[in-house]
C-alpha cells in the first residue's frame, strides 16, 4: 500500500510586515504564509507514520506554488519581476525564503524535508505557476543540494507540464485548466535549454523563442504588488483572478485607468501565449493541449461584464471607459524596456493614489461593494467543502476519470479545499489539496440587506482604513491523504481532506481554521 500525503500553495517566500509598538503596521510586507513551524511539524508527522511502514511506501507531494518568488518583492532595489531569467539573482532569492522558514530551534521546511528523505521516504515535487523558476538548471541543482543528503534518494520534480500519476490517483497544480494562469511550458523549455548551454538570448527574442509569464502574473507583478501597501488584503484573495478587480474599483474609482493600462499588459502576455490556430480555427497556446486552450478578457469592460453583467459592468465604469492599446504598436519591441518603463508608469500613480476611501460612503459606493464582494464571495472564497462553486475544475477531473482512467484527481492552484464526489460512491473523486497560506473570508452578513448588512460593510470598511485584516483571515492548514493499493491496477483504496491541527490531532474534520 502507498501512502500519499500531498500539500500544495505553500507560497512560501516575501519579506513579512514590519510593526510599530503600537501593533499598527509600519510596513506592509508580502509574506501570506505564516505558518512555517506547522509546515516543520507536519513533514515530522508523515515522517513518524512512515516509522511504523516500509519507508518508500509514504509520499510527500508538494503540488505546486511551492515558493512564491512573485512575493520576493523588496522594492525599490529588489522588486519582484514576471519572470527572472538570472539563475543566480533566483538562487539568492531561494536561499533567503529557505533561511526564512527557519524558526523551529533553527530548523525549517526545508531541513525537514531533507531528513524525510534521508529517512528513505518519497518526495515530489509538481511546478505550479508562482514558482517557474525552480524549474531552471542551476536553480533546480542547487534545490536538490538543499535537500539531498546523496544521490539516489526518492525525490523527483515533476516541472515540464506532466500529471504526476501514482496507480490510478493523478495529481497536478490545476493552473492549466486556469486562463490567467497556463504556462508557456514550450517556451520555458527553449528557456532551459538555451541556459543549461550557457546561451544568453536578447530579450527582443523573448515573445518568439523563450518564456513568457501568463497574464495573472502579470497581475499580481503590474498590479496587485504596486497597490498592496493600501490594499493590504489583495493578495489574500487568492489564485489572482480578476474577480478582485470589481471591488477595488469600488473602492477607489481613481484606479479605474491603471487598471485599463494593466489590462493592456495582460492582453500582451495574453497574446504572446497564442501561437497559431489550429485546423478548427481555435487559437492554439504553446505548451497546454488544445481543449484547454483559452484566452482571458483583453480589456477591463470585458472583464467586468464577465464578473457582474452588462449592467453592474456600467455602474463600475462610470462612462469613462477607453479601448486597450493596439498591440501591433509594440511589436517587436523590447519586452523587458516595454514592461519596466509600463511598471514604472503604474508605480508612480499608485504612490499618489487619493486617500483609499472617504470617510463618507455615498450609497452608490455601498451598492458597488456589495456587488463585488458578492462576486468575489460566490467564486473564490466559498470554503464549502463538497461543492466546487465552478464547473471548470470539475471538468477536468471528469475528464481525467472517464472510463475510469483514474478514481482521484487531486488539484491544488485554487486555494480553496474541496472533496467532492463524481459519481454515486465514493469514487470517482475529486479533491483540492488548499493552501497552506493564509486565506481572506468575507462573512455572509457583509452581503445583507437592511441595518445588519449596513453594520457589517461599515465594519469591513473600517477594517479596510485601518488596514487591518484579521478578523477576516483564515488559515485551514489543509492536506490530502490518499491511499493506493500496490496491485497491478494501482486501485484507490480512501482518499480523504484534513486540516492539520497538530501532531496530537493532525486529522481534524471538517476543516478547522487555525485562527479560531
Amino acid at each position: 500500500m502507498r501512502q500519499v500525503f500531498l500539500i500544495s500553495d505553500l507560497h512560501l517566500g516575501g519579506p513579512p510586515d514590519v510593526w510599530n509598538a503600537d501593533d499598527t503596521i509600519k510596513q506592509t510586507g508580502f509574506q501570506i504564509c505564516n505558518a512555517y513551524a506547522d509546515l516543520h511539524d507536519f513533514v515530522h508527522w508523515v515522517m513518524d507514520l512512515g516509522e511504523m511502514a516500509t519507508p518508500e511506501q509514504v509520499e510527500l507531494v508538494v503540488n505546486g506554488d511551492i515558493v512564491d518568488f512573485l512575493a520576493e518583492n523588496e522594492p525599490p532595489e529588489d522588486r519582484a519581476r514576471t519572470f527572472l531569467s538570472d539563475q543566480d539573482r533566483v538562487i539568492t532569492k531561494l536561499d533567503k525564503i529557505v533561511e526564512r522558514t527557519r524558526v523551529v530551534a533553527g530548523e525549517g521546511f526545508f531541513d525537514a524535508l531533507r531528513l524525510f528523505l534521508a529517512k528513505g521516504h518519497r518526495l515530489t515535487f509538481v511546478l505550479g505557476n508562482h514558482d517557474v523558476e525552480l524549474s531552471l538548471p542551476r536553480v533546480r541543482r542547487h534545490l536538490e543540494q538543499e535537500i539531498l543528503e546523496s544521490e539516489g534518494k526518492l525525490f523527483r520534480f515533476v516541472y515540464d507540464g506532466e500529471a504526476y500519476s501514482i496507480g490510478k490517483l493523478v495529481i497536478e497544480h490545476g493552473n492549466r485548466y486556469d486562463c490567467w494562469n497556463q504556462i508557456d511550458y514550450s517556451g520555458l523549455r527553449q528557456e532551459r535549454s538555451a541556459l543549461s548551454r550557457g546561451i544568453l538570448v536578447p530579450e527582443e527574442m523573448r515573445t518568439k523563442f523563450l518564456f513568457v509569464a501568463p497574464p495573472g502574473t502579470f497581475l499580481v507583478i503590474q498590479f496587485m504588488n504596486t497597490i498592496k501597501s493600501r490594499y493590504r488584503f489583495v493578495d489574500l484573495l487568492k489564485p489572482e483572478t480578476s474577480a478582485v478587480i470589481p471591488l477595488l474599483l469600488a473602492l477607489e474609482p481613481s484606479l479605474l485607468k491603471n487598471l485599463i493600462r494593466i489590462m493592456e499588459i495582460g492582453q500582451i502576455g495574453g497574446a504572446l501565449l497564442q501561437r497559431g490556430v489550429d485546423e478548427d480555427g481555435v487559437t492554439k497556446r504553446s505548451g497546454d493541449l488544445k481543449a484547454q486552450g483559452c484566452t482571458p478578457a483583453s480589456t477591463l469592460e470585458a472583464v467586468l461584464t464577465y464578473e457582474l453583467g452588462g449592467d453592474d459592468a456600467a455602474l463600475f465604469l462610470n462612462g469613462d471607459q477607453t479601448t486597450s492599446g493596439d498591440l501591433a504598436a509594440v511589436e517587436g519591441h523590447p519586452v523587458r524596456a516595454w514592461l519596466e518603463a509600463a511598471y514604472s508608469s503604474l508605480s508612480e500613480k499608485a504612490s499618489s493614489l487619493s486617500k483609499l476611501i472617504r470617510s463618507e460612503v455615498t450609497d452608490q459606493v455601498t451598492k458597488k461593494l456589495r456587488i463585488a464582494l458578492q462576486r468575489l464571495n460566490a467564486k473564490s472564497l466559498d470554503f464549502e467543502v463538497n461543492t466546487e462553486g465552478g464547473e471548470t475544475y470539475l471538468d477536468a477531473a471528469r475528464r481525467l476519470t472517464r472510463d475510469g482512467r483514474a478514481e482521484v484527481v487531486v488539484f491544488g492552484h485554487t486555494h480553496l479545499p474541496k472533496d467532492v464526489r463524481l459519481g454515486d460512491g465514493d469514487f470517482p473523486r475529486y479533491l483540492n489539496t488548499g493552501t497552506w497560506a493564509d486565506v481572506m473570508k468575507l462573512p455572509d452578513a457583509v452581503l445583507a440587506e437592511g441595518l445588519a448588512g449596513d453594520a457589517a460593510l461599515e465594519e469591513f470598511l473600517d477594517a479596510i482604513r485601518a488596514n487591518n485584516f484579521g478578523k477576516y483571515v483564515k488559515r485551514f492548514l489543509s492536506y490530502v491523504e490518499v491511499c493506493v493499493k500496490d496491485n497491478g491496477d494501482g486501485n484507490v483504496e480512501s482518499a480523504r481532506l484534513y486540516s492539520f491541527c497538530g501532531k496530537g490531532s493532525a486529522r481534524e474534520k471538517p476543516l478547522t481554521n487555525r485562527l479560531g
